[in-house]
């Protein structure tokens, strides 16, 4: 544990930030509505590209001459059908939120847009803002990212993590291996 830098890293920062926020409730939740704030209003409009950017990416990956590359070795097979997978997706995946925000996302984002607008045009923005959340926008972004490691970790043999893509393309030292 202790000869891995990457986790004594981040257990330091989770930590500081963990105590700052037992010491200064406050000051940290005005530190954060600040910074989210100033991310969502000069940056709000990239968030948004790059999802509609991503949507088109899978469409174009799908119906292209890579949708017919197989995740795995050349004579592997589904271990689970079509069906049964996109249960088990959805049930891990979305399951849980849907249960748990299906009702309350879009009657926060209705609260939230009701002073700037009116109530019809709060409720239909409210509804897009979830759509958004919960619509092909975030599937492709997930997808996007599933498609990479599975890729890189079933046909080149590279470790499931979110790294081994930049260090199989990119090599091992240097840049790479911090970035990744």
């Amino acid at each position: 544990m202790f000869k891995n830098p990457i986790l004594l890293l981040s257990l330091s920062l989770t930590g500081g930030i963990a105590l700052w926020g037992i010491a200064d409730t406050a000051g940290l939740a005005e530190f954060s509505s600040t910074v989210v704030g100033t991310m969502f209003n000069s940056r709000g409009w990239f968030i948004m590209l790059t999802a509609c950017l991503l949507v088109y990416l899978c469409i174009w990956l799908a119906f292209s001459k890579y949708g017919s590359i197989r995740l795995g070795k050349d004579d592997d097979r589904p271990e689970f059908s079509t069906v049964s997978w996109l249960t088990m997706l959805f049930a891990a995946g979305m399951g849980v939120g849907l249960l748990y925000f299906g009702s309350a996302e879009p009657l926060f984002h209705y609260k939230s847009f009701l002073p700037n607008m009116s109530q019809p045009d709060a409720a239909q923005n409210a509804l897009f803002a979830t759509n958004f959340h919960w619509g092909f926008h975030a599937w492709a972004i997930y997808a996007t990212v599933g498609l990479i490691i599975a890729y890189f970790s079933f046909r080149k043999g590279t470790p499931n993590l979110i790294s081994a893509p930049i260090r199989h393309v990119f090599g091992d030292r240097g840049w790479p291996k911090w970035v990744g």
